[in-house]
């Protein structure tokens, strides 16, 4: 019996602590009289002794508030005014909740505002009057009667107002103030009243008219009556006094004259083609436009093969190719007026290494080059076959300008021999190919029945030398040496 009693006690402050939570989540009273909440409230802070005080931060602080909600207020310490958020959370905008008084040109107190001065000048330093303003300037003054506005006045009589420039004086116009209207309204026809006749080289009477003399044009241009014949010889050795090319594209509309300097403007054409096969010095002509400069580098020799024995055989492979590079370079790029050029010499055999000299690099300045190709390496004496790798081609160097083509030389071919069995096999490395030069070639072998070697072609322009091939009693033999560089200018204007 004590043990419900005692449950039923419980359960009743149960409820009445739920109900008190649900009053406090529709309103809450903070002050004085808390059992009388204002019905329009949710919060009802109520004193007559103490204030309202909001949370006080810096601005640091205020900006640090995670998404603060709109119409949050705090009281900024940094500049000591209460502030309010009129933005959203995601962009704040921070105003200040005082009405502070203006001071300055415009002053205000409280709700009342003056305004002391209008770009500088002080309203109290004008005399009274109409307010006028000055252009440009925005300078008030008082306006001036006749000159500013006119005077009003009742001594005129009833009619059309006349202005007097530079008094303003007004009057009432007269007939003589407007101009005088064509007042002819007999019908649509004019007549003139004198039709005197022509004379001269062209007479009229009436309405008939005759050429007196149609003489015949002589000259460039001849004529017989009405038929006009230019010829073609005026034409064509006609000179075009000032002349000037133009640019632009063709139109159907154009004259002759405007085609002719269109064509002329946009059509550059190269006029001299300069080939540097050594060192040298470019000095760019008069009115070019552009230029083309093509290096070559020059080309890797073939190596060397050491000597051999009735039971060995020795090989070496070709030189690389040059490498190749084309570029247009404007005359706002060619800055100077001479410009050193650069022809690579060809790689030269190298008995010591047996390794073929590298080729050396073409160049147009600084501004475009090209290296040389590698030699060709080389065996040594073997009874095993042999392979001796072909150098490697040269590369196509960066450059300055507008590039338009560019291509590495070609690797030398390897060189290759074997005395495996009676049937033997020996030839050395062709060497590799430049853009504008082949390698040399070498298709038969110093056999021990054999006195030298065989180049079937000449390398040229950047061509790599080729390699050789040895087999029996022979003495070292050198490889073919590389072919020079080249470098081609050529200039359009």
């Amino acid at each position: 019996m004590y043990f419900k009693f005692i449950k039923t006690i419980a359960f009743y402050f149960l409820l009445c602590t739920i109900s008190n939570i649900s009053a406090q989540v529709v309103a809450q009273k903070v002050g004085n009289n808390p059992s009388i909440i204002n019905s329009s409230a949710v919060l009802d802070v109520e004193s007559v002794n103490k204030g309202f005080l909001p949370p006080r931060m810096r601005v640091i602080d205020r900006d640090a508030i995670v998404l603060p909600a709109s119409g949050l207020i705090i009281y900024n310490t940094t500049s000591n005014a209460l502030e309010v958020n009129t933005g959203t959370p995601l962009s704040p905008i921070w105003i200040v909740a005082t009405n502070a008084n203006l001071t300055g040109d415009v002053t205000s107190s409280g709700n009342v505002v003056k305004v002391g001065k209008i770009n500088g000048i002080a309203m109290s330093s004008l005399a009274s009057g109409l307010l006028k303003n000055t252009a440009t300037t925005g300078v008030p003054s008082i306006a001036m009667v006749r000159t500013d506005y006119a005077e009003p006045t009742t001594a005129l009589s009833t009619g059309i107002l006349k202005n007097t420039t530079g008094t303003g004086v007004h009057t009432i116009a007269v007939a003589t103030d407007f101009p005088v209207l064509n007042q002819n309204t007999t019908g649509n026809a004019a007549t003139v009243t004198t039709n005197a006749n022509l004379t001269g080289m062209v007479t009229s009477l009436g309405n008939v008219t005759t050429v007196v003399t149609n003489a015949n044009l002589t000259g460039e241009a001849t004529s017989v009556g009405n038929t006009v014949v230019l010829s073609n010889a005026a034409v064509i050795g006609k000179t075009l006094i000032g002349y000037v090319s133009g640019s632009g594209n063709l139109s159907s509309d154009d004259t002759v004259l405007q085609a002719i300097q269109k064509l002329d403007g946009n059509a550059s054409v190269p006029s001299a083609v300069t080939v540097f096969t050594s060192n040298g010095t470019y000095t760019p002509a008069a009115g070019l436009k552009w230029i083309t400069v093509e290096c070559v580098g020059a080309g890797g020799a073939g190596g060397t093969a050491p000597a051999t024995t009735t039971t060995t055989c020795a090989t070496s492979g070709g030189g690389g190719g040059g490498g190749y590079r084309k570029v247009l370079i404007t005359k706002t790029q060619l800055v100077g007026s001479s410009f050193a050029i650069t022809v690579g010499l060809g790689g030269t055999v190298n008995v010591a290494s047996g390794v073929g000299g590298t080729g050396g690099v073409s160049s147009f300045t600084s501004l475009v080059s090209a290296n040389g190709g590698n030699g060709g390496l080389s065996t040594t004496a073997s009874s095993n076959a042999v392979v001796a790798s072909g150098g490697v081609g040269g590369s196509s160097l960066s450059s300055t300008g507008t590039l338009i083509f560019s291509l590495n030389g070609k690797n030398g071919e390897a060189g290759y021999g074997t005395v495996a069995s009676a049937t033997r096999f020996f030839k050395g490395g062709n060497g590799g190919d430049s853009f504008l030069g082949y390698g040399g070639i070498n298709n038969v072998a110093i056999a021990s029945n054999a006195s030298s070697s065989t180049f079937t072609a000449t390398n040229q322009y950047g061509g790599g030398g080729a390699g050789v091939a040895l087999t029996g009693v022979r003495p070292l033999r050198q490889g073919q040496a590389g072919a020079s560089g080249v470098v081609i200018v050529t200039e359009f204007f």
